[in-house]
């Protein structure tokens, strides 16, 4: 608890460096809060302010201590600490840097998609499940080797398309009949018959 109270002292003595690591915070918790929700809001919002309010004191020691300005606002002289360009690199940093060690740390809270490798055939039918569920029509009817839908008049004239043409097996029987050798001696015999 002391160790604490010491810490809140130590805070009040550098109002003005909590003030702006507050506000990188702030919009690491506005960011977190949209990817993530509430947990990722406060998760992203704690861990850039205790990894920024350290940094910045750091780097503000480093710097030689706190700048001051002196100004005179309704006839008070009013002194204040002004902030570092070192002080404001750190603090920016930092907070650029906190969101990713959080999740090296913690782990982020999304769920990562890991594209699968699967044939078109694979994924053909999975999009055929698919518009099965969302059609609920589970005989549906679609032109062969396409993904096109075979409904209405399309349907009815590729049908009977199919049903006129011969199988494999007739233009087979037919291609053989054609390619018969001809006797052209029996031909001549048989016309001058006729002659």
């Amino acid at each position: 608890m002391k160790a604490f109270q010491q810490l809140l002292n130590y805070a009040g003595q550098n109002k003005d460096v909590l003030k702006s690591v507050g506000i990188g915070s702030a919009i690491n918790a506005v960011l977190g809060g949209l990817a993530e929700g509430p947990t990722g809001a406060i998760k992203y919002g704690l861990s850039d302010l205790l990894l920024s309010y350290p940094a910045t004191l750091g780097a503000r020691k480093l710097a030689g201590g706190a700048k001051t300005e002196t100004l005179i606002e309704n006839g008070k002289q009013i002194t204040r600490n002004v902030p570092t360009g070192l002080e404001n690199a750190v603090n920016f940093g930092v907070s650029l840097v906190a969101p990713v060690a959080t999740d090296m740390v913690l782990g982020s809270g999304q769920a990562q998609v890991m594209p699968t490798d699967m044939s078109q055939q694979q994924q053909i039918a999975q999009q055929l499940v698919q518009r099965d569920i969302v059609n609920n029509d589970p005989t549906m009817a679609l032109f062969p080797g396409t993904m096109l839908q075979a409904q209405g008049a399309e349907s009815t004239l590729f049908r009977d398309f199919l049903a006129q043409m011969p199988s494999l097996e007739e233009v087979a029987s037919r291609r053989r009949q054609s390619f018969q050798p001809i006797d052209y001696m029996q031909q001549a015999t048989e016309l001058r018959r006729i002659a």
